[in-house]
């Protein structure tokens, strides 16, 4: 399987652990929380380097 599939055993056996005993409602539930914590991450990260600017900001003025 892996072979016709160009992936190799490790991969598999990584996706086969994550995935194996979920069904298809499970798995669109897990992707759809997947994308919504990458969404919050990247807010995080927008809001974080916004913070960093405005501490710059601040202690030039001090």
């Amino acid at each position: 399987m892996c072979r016709e599939h160009s992936i190799s055993q490790p991969t598999f056996y990584k996706w086969k652990s994550k995935y194996g005993g979920l069904d298809v409602q499970q798995l669109t539930k897990m992707k759809e929380l997947e994308k919504e914590l990458s969404q919050y991450k990247k807010i995080v990260a927008e809001l974080t380097l916004e913070n960093v600017v405005m501490k710059d900001v601040i202690a030039k003025k001090l």
